[in-house]
This record gives C-alpha cells, structure tokens and sequence, in this order.
C-alpha cells in the first residue's frame, strides 16, 4: 500500500471511528491495514520511531495517526519544523556559576 493510502487511511480511521485507535498499537494497527513487514521495517517502523521516539510496538496508534495527519494532510504551519535557537547542551545544562 503507497504511502497516501495508508495515510488516507488513518484519516478515514481517525474521523470513523475516534477513539478506537487509541487501543491499538501502531504496529497492530499497520498490520490491520495489510503492511507489509518489509514496508513497516524500511520505512512506517522508523518513521514512528524518528517522530515519536519510541518503537511502533509502543506507540498508540491514535497518535501515531495524529502525527501522519499534521505531516501530509495538515496545513503549511504543521508541516513546518521546528528549529531550535540554541544548541542541545546550551538548552539542557547548566553552566556553572
């Protein structure tokens, strides 16, 4: 299934049925759309994985469809990211006074 589809599917899930992705795990819900293992592991898989930052075994399936939705069927200011104005180590330690 090309990527479009799965999307349009999760958007038909998510406006059909609200609230019953949140009982599945992405990969549950993948497999109920007939992905395939290689299309999961090269690509859906890391894509979770990179967006959420947990593996798809983990993931609700609500939200793992919430972030598809604002990526490829959200408006201009959703699929813009987000880029810091400092580095990592400025934003989270501390320096010593």
């Amino acid at each position: 299934m090309r990527l479009l589809a799965v999307v349009g599917s999760v958007k038909a899930a998510i406006v059909l049925r609200p609230g019953r992705l949140d009982a599945l795990t992405v990969m549950e819900f993948l497999s109920r759309l007939a992905q395939t293992p290689e299309t999961v592991r090269k690509f859906l898989g890391p894509l979770c994985s990179a967006t959420i930052n947990l593996p798809p075994a983990e993931v609700s399936a609500q939200l793992f469809a919430t972030v598809l939705d604002h990526a490829f069927l959200g408006s201009d200011e959703d699929e813009t990211p987000i880029l810091p104005r400092t580095t990592p180590y400025d934003a989270l330690v501390e320096p010593e006074r």
